[in-house]
């Protein structure tokens, strides 16, 4: 992360071309070059800010750190700016609220709504059951969630709906404020921008992928099978595991690509694996599987390595 905040600490960098290189845990550069690399390098770059940088469940925001200026939050702002114009990337676990204060100063979202997607699912229940009826609530569970966000109200069947948007206002838009001020400026570049159709186009579903892959128009027997066991394959896939194969096949895990071109191979043996060539977005997978379960066997095992050599552009 911090090599990529370096590379943006200038502003003449938001529409630049960028080319990256990684470097292979033997010491080698990878041999893979192009879009699919910076792709990668981007989904990277996101997953470690998230972890490192922000705070929340489903949505989050970003949190001050001591060691995190202007300069730096602006870098990111770049980042951001500069992966959504050249290949359509997006870090979507940023709260909608947030992002909507930070590119054009306000937001149409509920402030509850957007909260209860912040914090727990099991802290949303119990604020949500106090919503509806305070008296049959478990009042425990609602003091207890309350105080974790430092809430110095009693609440009552009255206000506990304003408590509630008071304390999602504070934590969604008051205290990471300075950041959203920060990004404004660099962010105008995305004023245009529909987010609430952005989240929904970049997110995956296995839907939306299976429909991506674009196989060969004319398949022999084994070529077909393959073909429905990858099928099969992706319509199990859960959200992390379904991410994973795109980050595989694309280098991004989000929608950002419009197809994904599948093409066969007859490797056996300890040779036998699906291959991912992401600046081309191919995939290439065997024809020599038996039955389902060897293929998703394997395929998972790959997916699972986390170390993808990407080998052509």
């Amino acid at each position: 992360m911090g090599e990529l905040i370096g590379v943006f600490d200038k502003d003449t960098l938001i529409r630049a071309i960028i080319e990256v290189e990684f470097i292979l845990p033997n010491g080698e550069k990878e041999k893979g070059v192009g879009s699919g690399v910076w792709r990668d390098a981007l989904t990277q770059f996101w997953k470690e800010f998230e972890e490192r940088c922000t705070v929340g469940k489903t949505f989050k925001v970003p949190f001050l750190r001591h060691d995190f200026g202007v300069g730096r939050w602006e870098a990111i702002a770049r980042v951001l700016v500069n992966g959504y114009l050249s290949t359509g990337y997006y870090p979507t676990f940023l709260s909608p609220i947030f992002m909507g204060h930070a590119v054009r100063g306000f937001s149409d979202e509920d402030i509850v709504e957007a909260f209860f997607k912040f914090i727990p699912e099991e802290d949303a229940s119990a604020l949500r059951a106090a919503i509806e009826d305070m008296a049959g609530s478990d009042m425990d569970d609602l003091l207890s969630v309350l105080e974790t966000y430092q809430c110095r109200v009693v609440p009552t069947q009255d206000n506990i709906k304003q408590v509630i948007h008071e304390i999602g206002h504070k934590t969604l838009i008051q205290e990471p404020a300075f950041v959203a001020e920060s990004w404004r400026p660099i962010l105008k570049e995305m004023q245009t921008v529909d987010l609430n159709q952005l989240y929904a186009s970049l997110d995956p579903t296995p839907k939306k992928v299976i429909k991506l892959l674009q196989f060969p128009a004319n398949m022999s027997v084994e070529e077909e099978a393959a073909a429905s066991h990858l099928k099969r394959y992706v319509r199990n896939l859960d959200k992390a595991e379904l991410t994973g194969f795109l980050r595989f096949c694309t280098g991004s895990d989000l929608l950002c690509v419009d197809d994904i071109t599948v093409t066969f191979s007859t490797l056996t043996g300890m040779a036998r694996r699906p291959i991912a060539h992401t600046c081309g977005r191919v995939l290439q997978i065997p024809t020599t599987y038996d039955n389902f379960p060897d293929f998703r066997t394997e395929f998972g095992t790959v997916l699972k390595s986390d170390i993808w050599v990407m080998d052509i552009v």
